[in-house]
């Protein structure tokens, strides 16, 4: 999952606020129940504070080794980041505020639910 600037300028990636179950969190590992040890990812807060140049992306949360994952631990990281919400806050090179927001639903667009979740094969 990642925070991509599509300006012509820099962004100044000031805050990034996830929201699950009605309660806001701003580092990823507070709403996942996942080892933060098995997943990468960048905290942002008023010290740390990250600049994208035109076209550059920031990884909010990533994994390796998925072909050693079995469909169970990738279902469940799914399952997991399906239920945020990202809110992304920053600032351009002019003092400019801006914020986008997503839902992280689309994770689960190839898992069902018929009693347990299963993944769904890929349509091409």
């Amino acid at each position: 999952m990642h925070v991509q600037n599509n300006g012509v300028g820099p962004l100044i990636v000031e805050k990034l606020t996830f929201y699950r179950d009605g309660q806001s969190y701003t580092n990823i590992e507070d709403c996942l129940t996942l080892d933060p040890r098995s997943y990468q990812h960048i905290p942002i807060t008023e010290s740390i504070r990250k600049i994208l140049l035109p076209g550059a992306a920031l990884e909010v949360f990533s994994t390796q080794g998925e072909k050693e994952k079995s469909d169970a631990e990738l279902a469940e990281i799914r399952r997991q980041l399906s239920g945020l919400h990202l809110k992304v806050e920053g600032r351009d090179i002019y003092n400019n505020k801006m914020s986008a927001e997503r839902e992280m639903s689309w994770f689960i667009r190839h898992m069902k639910c018929e009693g347990s979740l299963k993944l769904l094969p890929e349509i091409s």
